[in-house]
C-alpha cells in the first residue's frame, strides 16, 4: 500500500493539552512557569512513521513513556534538560522504544518528534558499514552533539510542508519525502559510524560508471524524486562511496545533482503548462514543498522565477 499522509493539528490555551505533545503516548505534565500558556501541537503520520511538532509559551516539566514500540528523534528550539541530560539546538536526542523520558523547559520553546519502527529503521541503514552497531542503539536514551543544527532546520522545514500538502500527495511522492524525513533523523548517527567503517575509495572508471548508471536510473525515474537511500539500496553501494563518485566525476553531491535534474523537470513541466497549471502544483509534483526555497533555487538556476517560465510564450520552430 501506498504511504497516504495524514495531518491533526490544534492551538491550545492550557497545559493540560501538553499531555498529547507526541502522538504514541500521553505524558504527566506539571506547569513549572507561571502564566498563560498557549501553543500549537502537529500530528503528522507517512504511513508508519510518525512526526510530532509543537511550541508552548511557559516552562514545563514532562515525564512519561514516548513510544511502546517506535524509536524516538527529537531536536528542542531551545536548551532543555531530557534525561538528565543538558540539550541544546542541533542536539539529537534518542529514546529506544519502551523507556521513560524526563524533561524540563525553563521557559518557551519548542520541539520536533519522529517515531520509526525498530524494522523499519534498521532496514533503513542496512546498507551502511556499521551503522546497526552504534552505540545509540545500544542504549535506552543518547544524545548527539553539536552537529544537527543544519539537519533539525531541514527538518522544521520538510514537516512544515508535509503538514500543508501531504493529504494532497500521490503516494509516490509521499513516499519520497517519508525517506527524506528516515535520512535526516539517520544522518547523525550513521556519519559517526561511517567514520570507523571507511569503504574503500572507488577507482575512477568505476566512479565513472556508477554515475552514469546512476543518471540512467534518474531518466528512468521520470518525474518522481529519487533519494539517496533509494540510490543505496538500488546500486548496493555504500553512501560515502556514491557520494566520492559524484564528487570526483561531477563535482557535486548526489543530492546536489538530483536537485538539480528536478528543478530541471520542473522548468521543463512549467514550459509545457496546460492552461489553469500552477507553479505550486507542479513544484509540490516534482517534490519542493518549501515555495520560497523552491523559487530562489529555479532563480539561480535558471535566471528566471517559475511563475515567469510559466507565463512566457511558448517556443515555436519557425
Amino acid at each position: 500500500m501506498g504511504e497516504i499522509v495524514t495531518v491533526r493539528q490544534a492551538k491550545f490555551f492550557d497545559f493540560e493539552a501538553l499531555r498529547d505533545a507526541v502522538q504514541d503516548a500521553q505524558s504527566d505534565i506539571v506547569q513549572i512557569e507561571q502564566g498563560k500558556m498557549t501553543g500549537m501541537v502537529t500530528h503528522l503520520a507517512i504511513d508508519s512513521v510518525g512526526a510530532s511538532v509543537g511550541d508552548f509559551t511557559r516552562g514545563v516539566r514532562q515525564r512519561g513513556e514516548l513510544s511502546p514500540d517506535r524509536w524516538t528523534f527529537g531536536f528542542v528550539e531551545k536548551p532543555a534538560q531530557v534525561c538528565y541530560y543538558d540539550m541544546a539546538p542541533g542536539d539529537l536526542f534518542l529514546l529506544a522504544p519502551g523507556n521513560e523520558l524526563y524533561s524540563s523547559f525553563s521557559g518557551a520553546n519548542g520541539y520536533t518528534t519522529v517515531f520509526v519502527k525498530p524494522d523499519e529503521l534498521f532496514a533503513f541503514i542496512a546498507g551502511e558499514p556499521g551503522a546497526q552497531d552504534a552505540a545509540a542503539w545500544h542504549q535506552p536514551a543518547s544524545l548527539l552533539t553539536g552537529q544537527g543544527t543544519a539537519v533539525a532546520r531541514e527538518l522544521s522545514a520538510l514537516l512544515a510542508g508535509l503538514a500543508e500538502h501531504g493529504p494532497k500527495m500521490s503516494p509516490e511522492i509521499a513516499g519520497y519525502h517519508k525517506n527524506d524525513v528516515l535520512e535526516l533523523i539517520t544522518a547523525l548517527v550513521l556519519e559517526g559510524s561511517a567514520d570507523r567503517y571507511r569503504s574503500p575509495r572507488l577507482s575512477h572508471q568505476s566512479a565513472v560508471e556508477l554515475v552514469r548508471d546512476v543518471e540512467r536510473f534518474m531518466i528512468g525515474a521520470g518525474a518522481r524524486p529519487v533519494s539517496v537511500s533509494e540510490l543505496v539500496k538500488h546500486f548496493g553501494v555504500p553512501r560515502r562511496s556514491l557520494f566520492s563518485a559524484f564528487e570526483d566525476v561531477l563535482g557535486v553531491s548526489p543530492m546536489q545533482f538530483s536537485r538539480r535534474k528536478r528543478l530541471g523537470d520542473a522548468h521543463s513541466a512549467l514550459l509545457m503548462a496546460m492552461p489553469g497549471d500552477t507553479v505550486d502544483r507542479i513544484r509540490t509534483e516534482h517534490g519542493f514543498l518549501d515555495g520560497g526555497r523552491f523559487a530562489k533555487s529555479y532563480h539561480s538556476q535558471f535566471g528566471e522565477w517559475p511563475h515567469e517560465t510559466l507565463l512566457r510564450p511558448r517556443h515555436r520552430w519557425v
